[in-house]
């Protein structure tokens, strides 16, 4: 229920990611029906069968007939769906012109179905890349990933105005936890110390901020009942820190004796600063307070990768 006591229906696309499936249980647990819409049949569904959740296959190339899959009137919808958000894909231009495209195909959508509420997921790396383009700046991104996050948030926000569409954007900070199955560089930096290979990073001055699972799908519901319209929302810890703090915190809670190689890995500058990781106007909005700690999330992470890499060995 949202804080008013009312239950919601609600889409979620890519429901069977790591945010998604999260969220799915968390939404459902809290008497919310919600539709979780899932790209391929190959998909690991095991989670939001468990749920309770209605699963419903739709591809991008489908996604103007989602109505016709879905009976009866929707409240809301969390388009977590995004191809190529981590590896290889993130530089494939044509790749994240697609998830563009089949955003606003999304809104399409949901407006012919009387949706009146969307919230996307978007990144902290948007904030940087728009303070950066056109400046001469060398801190732009390497990938097209977040520049097309750029693109996605400016064309939904002219898009849900002339729908009606009351859209709330998310730049969520480096969400980790058990159950991402990606590369980030949480799962890749504890997968290092876990099987003893050398530790090299940048030099770890910038500043960084990593939101727990918990935290993220909590800011995620507190959005969706009551996120102003029209509003964007940084959604993070609430305790940014230099990235070489965070390295500490893994290394220390793995084995104290791994040696740290900083600067050994080449990196620009961040040019993000506290004020940019700042989550009042959400608590104010909302009443999110993040509750896990890094020193506390990050355990329950290691340990869910241990068991992975244990799985992997046997």
């Amino acid at each position: 229920m949202t804080r008013t006591g009312h239950c919601m229906k609600i889409i979620v696309t890519g429901a069977s990611g790591f945010i998604g499936s999260a969220l799915v249980r968390s939404m459902v647990s809290m008497g919310h029906s919600v539709i979780a819409i899932v790209h391929s049949e190959k998909s690991d569904i095991r989670q939001l069968n468990k749920s309770g959740a209605e699963v419903i296959y739709c591809n991008t190339q489908e996604i103007r007939s989602l109505g016709e899959k879905i009976s009866g009137p929707v409240d809301s919808c969390v388009h977590l769906a995004w191809v190529g958000s981590y590896g290889f894909e993130k530089s494939d231009y044509e790749v994240q012109i697609g998830n563009v495209r089949d955003t606003l195909e999304l809104i399409e959508t949901l407006s012919s179905m009387g949706v009146k509420k969307l919230v996307c997921s978007g990144t902290i790396a948007e904030k940087e890349v728009i303070r950066n383009f056109g400046t001469g700046s060398k801190n732009l991104p390497s990938n097209y990933y977040a520049v097309a996050k750029v693109a996605a948030h400016m064309m939904s926000e002219i898009l849900c105005g002339k729908k009606g569409i009351g859209l709330n954007w998310c730049y969520i900070s480096n969400a980790y936890g058990p159950g991402d199955r990606s590369t980030n560089f949480i799962n890749s930096s504890v997968t290092k110390m876990l099987s003893g290979e050398r530790t090299s990073f940048s030099s770890g001055n910038q500043l960084y901020d990593f939101t727990y699972i918990d935290d993220v799908v909590n800011a995620i519901a507190g959005i969706l009942s009551d996120g102003v319209p029209g509003k964007t929302y940084y959604v993070g810890s609430s305790k940014c820190r230099p990235l070489k703090d965070y390295i500490k915190v893994i290394r220390d809670s793995i084995d104290p004796d791994i040696s740290l190689h900083f600067g050994e890995v080449p990196s620009s500058d961040s040019s993000l600063d506290t004020q940019d990781y700042d989550i009042s106007e959400l608590s104010k909005d909302t009443g999110y307070e993040p509750v896990v700690p890094f020193e506390k999330g990050i355990l329950k992470t290691i340990d869910a990768l241990k068991d992975k890499l244990g799985r992997m060995d046997g």
